[in-house]
């Protein structure tokens, strides 16, 4: 489906290649281990964008209900900001082609209503829940407010996509930005087709809103990345047929790069002792892309450029990404929860900065009339969503102090914390706790733990404490 897509918005070729930048480039690896709900809508906006070029290249109503269903299930993954790609390119290429005025009213109900009765599966349950306060935030809020910082700070890097696709296109970035470069510069000879302006608008008009949303993350690129690997294989496309050696060869050097960071990282930051294993595998990667040569240059440097990716996509999985999750504490915690816990005993998890924050919440929305539940939840689910992930039980927020002595009176609890909540639980208890400590990495600057000499500042312990009844 992704292969015709892409195929369909350009031709045979372009298609074949951008569906291998997407498969072989750093996002589709980093975001196929951390998955986010920006995974799903990229198959999803795929869909949408197929079948709406569908219809629009063929007018087949089977085209049209496709459609429809796509746009449904992209708003069912992520709300209204599912649908803009495919919407705006739509009307580019509607504009491109002169029929903006001929749009079809009975197709354009028929349109919505397929995406309104698709979308209502989860519109529905935020109307139950909570009315049409819920539906609000669904439809509006959760999208809006993010757009001006009101979930997760704010940010006026309006360059932030830019850098953050120079690294997660590689090894392909410097045919991205090849591909930007012919892109303008046919915009502004006038060398624009329908299908252009269908690509064009639909990734500019997105990559402008998110620049300019003070809430910026790199996942939301996924949406785009249909259209950003279009770009990318017409400016591979352009580089061949133009013999621009020198971007051939800045392209080599970074192949060279990535795999020398195959020894350069396990053994100089990592301290890995298994000096012999990954030598043959930087020896293996460094034949295959120096001396198997095809036919031609160009078939010759994709081969080198998939390889490449295969090792690193090797030495992710094989190596680092089991050692990064190794130094997490929560699935630590949750294994000894799994194993351990009896079926009486709760499980919460304790962060008193979150009480803090929460007080003066309460105290800010008294003088605002703003309501702040939806922020605490979504702070409750970006601070456990490990922890939930691997533990069986279902995970409870101490959101008040009060809180605290309650459960420790109670007991048969396990609660999860840092060191600050295990100060707080001992306050309010003078019997000796049950404590399972975990050392746990903060990746939130992997380079103070990719540095042996800040190395250990990356590390935070984390707590689990069993409260049972038995031992009072």
């Amino acid at each position: 489906m992704l292969f015709s897509n892409l195929v369909k918005a350009s031709n045979r070729k372009t298609g074949f290649q951008a569906t291998l930048v997407i498969l072989f480039s750093v996002i589709f690896i980093l975001y196929n281990m951390d998955i986010h709900t920006d995974i799903v809508l990229f198959t999803n906006v795929a869909l949408s964008l197929w079948m709406l070029h569908n219809y629009l290249t063929s007018e087949k109503k089977i085209f049209l209900i496709g459609g429809g269903i796509a746009l449904g299930i992209s708003i069912l993954t992520k709300g209204p900001f599912g649908v803009f790609i495919p919407i705006v390119s739509s009307l580019a290429y509607l504009i491109a082609e002169k029929r903006i005025s001929k749009i079809s009213v009975s197709n354009i109900i028929i349109l919505l209503l397929i995406t309104l009765t698709i979308s209502s599966l989860a519109i529905i349950p935020f109307f139950l829940e909570k009315g049409f306060k819920g539906v609000w935030f669904f439809l509006w809020e959760n999208n809006f407010k993010r757009v001006i910082g009101h979930y997760g700070g704010g940010s006026t890097d309006y360059s932030f996509y830019l850098h953050n696709l120079l690294y997660l296109l590689l090894p392909w970035s410097v045919f991205l930005l090849a591909g930007f470069y012919f892109l303008f510069k046919n915009l502004i000879k006038r060398k624009f087709s329908s299908n252009d302006h269908f690509i064009f608008w639909g990734l500019f008009s997105f990559l402008i809103l998110i620049s300019l949303s003070k809430n910026k993350l790199p996942n939301y690129l996924m949406s785009a990345l249909p259209f950003i690997a279009i770009i990318t294989a017409q400016g591979w496309n352009e580089v061949f047929s133009k013999g621009l050696s020198k971007v051939i060869l800045f392209h080599k050097g970074i192949l060279y790069l990535f795999i020398s960071l195959l020894f350069i990282i396990p053994i100089y930051f990592l301290q890995e002792k298994n000096l012999i294993f990954w030598g043959l595998v930087v020896l293996a990667a460094f034949v295959s892309i120096t001396f198997i040569r095809f036919k031609t240059k160009e078939t010759t440097l994709l081969f080198n450029t998939l390889i490449s990716m295969a090792f690193i996509g090797f030495f992710l999985n094989v190596y680092l990404f089991p050692l990064l999750f190794n130094l997490q504490g929560a699935p630590k915690a949750a294994k000894v929860i799994n194993e351990k816990s009896r079926p009486q005993e709760k499980i919460y998890y304790l962060y008193p900065k979150d009480i803090y924050l929460r007080d003066s919440l309460i105290a800010i929305s008294k003088s605002t009339n703003d309501d702040f539940s939806e922020v605490l939840t979504e702070l409750h689910f970006f601070r456990n969503y490990e922890f939930m992930f691997y533990c069986k039980k279902p995970i409870m927020y101490i959101e008040k102090n009060q809180q605290i002595e309650e459960i420790i009176n109670e007991g048969n609890a396990w609660i999860y914390t840092d060191f600050e909540g295990l100060d707080e639980l001992k306050k309010h208890t003078q019997e000796e706790l049950n404590i399972f400590p975990f050392p746990n990495v903060e990746l939130n600057n992997p380079m103070q733990y990719m540095n042996r000499k800040t190395r250990e500042r990356s590390f935070k312990k984390m707590f689990l404490v069993h409260l049972n009844n038995d031992i009072k």
